[in-house]
């Protein structure tokens, strides 16, 4: 499992939450979610063989989170 972090600087309010985790929720390969309004960002621990981090961007890119990968 790897641990990802993006950031999502148009998520803004509960609902933003609600839509992304609705986008990712059933997703293969997904192990956990953590979406975080007031830092903005997007963590997700998943498999990457069976979830890539562009694949959880295009997710989240079709629902209106344009995202970057947070640098640690």
């Amino acid at each position: 499992m790897l641990e990802t972090t993006l950031r999502a600087p148009e998520l803004e309010d509960d609902a933003g939450v609600q839509t992304i985790q609705r986008a990712l929720a059933s997703t293969e390969g997904l192990a956990q979610l953590r979406v975080d309004r007031g830092s903005k960002t997007v963590t997700v621990l998943h498999d990457p063989e069976l979830l890539s981090v562009a694949a959880i961007q295009t997710r989240l890119d079709h629902v209106g989170f344009l995202t970057t990968v947070a640098l640690p």
